[in-house]
């Protein structure tokens, strides 16, 4: 009886330990809720206007399926590797558990799991991966309790939506995509036994680290089915010798296409809507973003960049192997990369030299085992380094002296055809990374959508946006702001101004409007046109055309400073401006995406934009957040033109363009697209006076600073940007229906060199932009609105031409506005002391004050 009792009592006190125990070990057990209400963190996708996918952004890349989208090979894959009795057991394989025991046991450690699918759910959603005890007690007990509460299936499909293979992919669907690019419904049996091998240990078993090992698990998956009876020897020998064909390292080919354009909508998702919803809450983010005009920039961008570079030298090799172990080792290296990333044309890639032929002046290069020549035409650009531009600097003649063996450089290829299996030398072309920063913003003037946005040259390098995020000093891209604040003065183009030397005082802030005496504004601050010459009586039209910056702060003095950054801040310049007259020489810094939308202002007939970059978010669950689709404004520019009135005119005379059209819509591919267009902010300006200035602008194309845009072959206005110490190169421009800003620069505000103005750097990008962005699209002219008309005056004079005017011109004024007197041969002609302006039949003549100051 003693002995029982003595038994009774160590049980009762074993039980009583054991319920304590097992009491520990519950009490903090997590509800089940969560895996009944399964919320993943899902992926919050970015798309371009047309649904195509630009960007993703996610703590864990996942899509979730239903498992009625899962292949039966797929799933049979799984319960044969990881669970082959999952249909049969209660959650806890204990033959398993048995099997794990003795392996620790004979290791001395926690080595091996025997976890069951139930188990890995449970883990998977509630504990650590830690291999102690209680946490596989733990893991036993929600296993449990899960096979109680959810059906085999539903455990399963938790399973396969939850678990991680590696690559940053989570779930059977994602990792389809990641691995072969594919649906996982459209897995192959191959591809699904090489899947199901890879959650043991993902890292290891990666295809894209270690093929071999790879194919040797999914051998092993194959055997387990072929065991279990789901697959004949027959298919698995077929599922072996079957080719896999690993997807690139993209999901898809527009993903990051526009980085600066993505990371500018994720700033503001973030802000406004906090970083669960963005990272987990699985999104749809609708974009203004055009995949092809983001293209575009992008290659103007990076065209752009690379002809500055090239201008100012070679700076030397990225490094110098001296030894042939050093040679081979690179060569390896690089032949790793090429076997998941194949050679691709105008890609940069870093290869040594060979050997340098002096005699017909190449290079010997190899990429890994690829072999590929340099030849002297693309690589002629590679004289000594010169930054300033020094004419006196001279090009390369000896290659020896500036390129040697092992000297590892960037290369592209030129014509790649079939090269990644050709035995013959590839055609190459040296590059080098450039230094300087560039940015593009491409804008529809009718809805304020931006369609593509680069924000420097290198997104992986440096994430600062400087399309929206710089502010630097615009130059003369400035002046046509301070223009359209003349022709609101009653200035025309046909105003007359002296392009005659200005004194100021020791510095432009000295001439402020306000709140100085004459005497103050005394000789020190000598503002001058970047020519250095004066051209005397010169039309508002040319002075604007050859960009004349005295005339500028002429009219600037006249009008006010003030009124003038009025004007500015209804086109949409929201930073600070100096109240002084270095206003005029575009001195106070302002971002790219200002200018543009100021731009995009004279563009749309005088109805400012609001930059948009968001057209709808819509959350997992179908409820759309935000949504920007909204009635267009009631001042809204109209589509139809005027007809220009016949005006006689001698055959040399230039006149106003002929209407092609009447749909003033954008080219193809740029219009703002569904769900809506853009707010606008109502008339900033009179649709005369916008006219009027695109009429200008389209001068300085034709005749001025930006003749080089000529080349686009339509019409086209715009404005070159240089800062006085040529830090800063801007072009602004626009054709009907899309308007582009293009910026150059270095981020510390270095100079550029000798001759880097906005014509020769800037322009040129804008250019190649807009020649892809139009190819192929409609030409169209610049619709002209009511209350314009046009005259043939004298260019000299300003005033209508007469029989005895050598070289009459068309030129266009607001009704009414058109000179009514005509030039009387010498008689007529601007002394250097006065300027004219003729509004429309009274000719008013100005004496030069005693300073060389405008009323």
């Amino acid at each position: 009886m003693r002995r029982n009792r003595k038994y009774i009592y160590i049980l009762a006190s074993l039980a009583i330990v054991l319920g304590g125990y097992y009491y520990y070990l519950v009490k903090d057990l997590p509800s089940l809720a969560s895996v009944k209400d399964y919320q993943p963190n899902l992926v919050t996708k970015v798309y371009s206007y047309d649904g195509r996918l630009v960007g993703e952004f996610y703590i864990e890349r996942r899509v979730v399926v239903p498992l009625e989208k899962i292949p039966k090979h797929l799933t049979d894959a799984f319960l044969a590797a990881e669970d082959s009795g999952f249909y049969e057991h209660e959650g806890i394989s204990y033959t398993s558990i048995l099997r794990a025991f003795y392996k620790n046991l004979t290791v001395g450690k926690m080595a091996q799991g025997g976890s069951t699918i139930t188990q890995q759910v449970a883990r998977s959603f509630f504990l650590s991966s830690e291999k102690k005890l209680s946490r596989k007690i733990r893991e036993v007990i929600l296993s449990y309790r899960l096979e109680k509460n959810l059906s085999k299936n539903e455990i399963l499909k938790l399973y396969l939506n939850q678990i991680y293979f590696g690559s940053g992919a989570y779930g059977v669907q994602t990792a389809s995509q990641a691995y072969f690019g594919k649906n996982v419904e459209n897995l192959t049996l191959a591809e699904s036994a090489l899947l199901a091998g890879l959650p043991k240990a993902p890292s290891k078993y990666s295809p894209i680290v270690n093929f071999k090992l790879a194919k040797e698990r999914q051998g092993y998956v194959l055997k387990r089915m072929v065991e279990e009876k789901l697959i004949t020897e027959e298919a698995a020998e077929k599922a072996t010798a079957a080719k896999l064909v690993l997807k690139p390292k993209e999901p898809t080919d527009n993903l990051w296409i526009g980085p600066y354009f993505t990371e500018h909508v994720r700033r503001y998702v973030e802000e406004k809507y906090g970083d669960d919803v963005l990272y987990k809450g699985g999104l749809s983010i609708y974009t203004t973003l055009d995949v092809e005009l983001q293209e575009a920039a992008n290659t103007a961008i990076k065209n752009g960049v690379r002809a500055y570079d090239k201008r100012h030298g070679y700076r030397g090799p990225v490094a110098r192997l001296k030894t042939k172990e050093d040679i081979d080792a690179f060569k390896a290296e690089a032949d790793k990369k090429l076997l998941t990333e194949p050679l691709q044309e105008d890609r940069v890639y870093q290869g040594v030299i060979t050997a340098v032929n002096v005699k017909n002046k190449s290079l010997n290069v190899d990429i890994g085992a690829k072999s590929g020549v340099i030849a002297w035409a693309n690589m002629e650009w590679a004289r000594i380094y010169n930054p300033t531009n020094d004419p006196n600097a001279g090009k390369a003649e000896k290659i020896e002296r500036v390129f040697k063996h092992g000297d590892v450089v960037e290369v592209t290829i030129k014509n790649l055809a079939d090269g990644n299996n050709s035995p013959a030398p590839l055609a190459l072309s040296l590059e080098q990374t450039p230094q300087i920063q560039a940015a593009l913003i491409a804008m529809d003037p009718a809805t304020g959508h931006v369609k593509a946005m680069v924000g420097g040259n290198d997104f992986s390098k440096t994430q600062f946006n400087r399309a929206v995020q710089a502010a630097r000093q615009p130059g003369s891209s400035f002046k046509p702001i301070i223009y359209a604040a003349a022709i609101d003065k009653n200035y025309t183009p046909a105003t007359v101004i002296m392009d005659t030397p200005l004194v100021f005082g020791d510095d432009p802030k000295t001439a402020k409007i306000a709140g100085k005496n004459e005497e103050d504004i005394e000789a020190q601050w000598r503002p001058q046109n970047y020519d250095e010459q004066f051209n005397g009586p010169t039309t508002v039209r040319e002075a604007l055309a050859k960009s004349r910056n005295i005339i500028t702060i002429k009219i600037l003095k006249d009008i006010g400073v003030g009124h003038a950054i009025d004007y500015a801040k209804k086109l949409g310049i929201t930073s600070p401006l100096a109240h002084d007259l270095s206003l005029a020489l575009g001195s106070s810094a302002v971002t790219l995406l200002e200018m543009t939308t100021a731009f995009s202002t004279f563009a749309n007939q005088g109805v400012k934009p609001d930059a948009l970059f968001l057209l709808k978010i819509i959350d997992k669950d179908g409820v759309v957040l935000e949504d920007s689709s909204v009635v267009q404004s009631a001042n809204a520019p109209k589509n139809a033109l005027q007809e220009v009135p016949p005006v006689a005119a001698p055959a040399n005379a230039t006149a106003p363009p002929a209407e092609q059209t009447t749909n003033n819509q954008p080219p193809a591919g740029t219009a703002g697209t569904a769900p809506g267009p853009s707010t606008l902010s109502g008339p900033a300006l009179s649709k005369e006076t916008a006219y009027i200035i695109t009429s200008l602008l389209q001068g300085v194309i034709e005749n001025g600073t930006g003749a080089r845009a000529k080349a686009l072959g339509r019409p086209a206005a715009g404005k070159t940007g240089t800062t006085n110490k040529h830090n800063d190169a801007w072009f602004l421009g626009y054709v009907p229906g899309l308007t582009a800003g293009a910026w150059i620069g270095y981020d510390e505000e270095k100079e550029l060199g000798r001759g880097e103005t906005g014509a020769i750097a800037a322009l040129p990008i804008w250019l190649k932009f807009m020649q892809d962005a139009t190819r192929g699209t409609p030409v169209k002219n610049f619709p002209v609105p009511e209350g314009i008309e046009f005259a043939r005056i004298d260019p000299e004079t300003g005033l209508l031409a007469t029989r005895l005017t050598a070289n009459p011109i068309f030129e266009v004024f607001k009704t009414g506005t058109a000179p009514k007197s005509g030039a009387k041969s010498t008689e007529g002609t601007v002394q250097s002391d006065f300027f004219i302006m003729d509004t429309g039949g009274k000719t008013i003549v100005k004496p030069k004050q005693e300073k060389e100051a405008l009323d």
